[in-house]
């Protein structure tokens, strides 16, 4: 079930800083990028997830996908042979706060005749306390997460690089989900505070560092992220996710698998994530 366990966590939780020539730069900034990239249709990414375990064992696992922000649907394929026991490839699609996920390593503990799990991220939250309503989404929209970045005390300018060939800008900033409901409305700030107690207990930290490079169009064309995670009968893991965007306003199928091939694991992938929460 340890393989198991990984992968629903990382469905709810997933949900080297060398600064040149510095200045600052205000979090809206990077926070109106977020919203230009998400109308601009969707796009292709590819990920690269590291994670180095609690006995300093380092794996890498890398996924390709499409997210369709307008839509609020995507796909993605992750390569997590690496996971000890051999975990396979994990294919996932969204669609809102739903999600299927198939791999491998589900297939025993499934009934006959299903291939996928269905998980409501927003309902599996709720059974940890936390309110998915209260925050962006950011499941089939990674550039959401950017969001966030309101809470920097300040973002910093890097430098140029160029991602994919396209010239981007490269900024930095530490998020602060303590600072959060702070942004939100006065009559929704108690409930935002709640949660985030909650979120904080699940990831393990409040603050984790956030880098990002956006085009001269305002298009975030890479986004990494730095973040622990508990996982149940594993301990504290160290997580960094490294998102690349491409091919904007490419079409693609992102339709849900059949409901007759699927079995509901919301309630399962809640304990899962309870189970981490100390």
């Amino acid at each position: 079930m340890t393989r198991m366990a990984l992968a629903l966590v990382l469905a709810l939780v997933t949900a080297g800083f060398a600064a040149c020539g510095a200045e600052d730069v205000s979090p809206e900034t990077i926070a109106e990028a977020a919203k230009t990239t998400s109308d601009a249709g969707a796009a292709r990414l590819e990920m690269d997830l590291g994670m180095t375990l609690p006995d300093g064992q380092e794996l890498d696992m890398t996924g390709t996908g499409v997210m369709d922000p307008a839509g609020q649907r995507g796909r993605m394929t992750v390569d997590m042979s690496q996971i000890p026991g051999g975990a396979g490839e994990l294919e996932q699609v969204f669609d809102g706060y739903v999600m299927w996920m198939r791999m491998p390593a589900f297939e025993a503990e499934l009934p006959e005749g299903k291939e996928w799990i269905r998980i409501d991220l927003q309902r599996a939250q709720e059974e940890l306390g936390i309110d998915m309503s209260q925050f962006p989404q950011v499941g089939n929209d990674p550039t959401k997460t950017l969001e966030y970045m309101r809470t920097a005390g300040e973002v910093e300018e890097i430098g140029e690089e160029d991602v994919r060939g396209t010239p981007t800008t490269h900024y930095s900033a530490t998020v602060d989900f303590e600072k959060y409901p702070e942004l939100v409305p006065e009559d929704k700030r108690a409930a935002a505070e709640e949660s985030i107690e909650k979120l904080i207990d699940l990831v393990g930290e409040s603050k984790f560092p956030v880098e990002v490079w956006i085009d001269d169009d305002d298009l975030v064309r890479r986004m990494k992220m730095e973040m622990p995670m508990n996982i149940p009968g594993a301990g504290e893991i160290e997580m960094t996710i490294d998102y690349e965007l491409y091919d904007f306003g490419v079409e693609a199928d992102l339709e849900p698998p059949p409901a007759e091939d699927v079995v509901d694991y919301t309630e399962i992938a809640a304990e899962a994530a309870g189970a981490s929460v100390p």
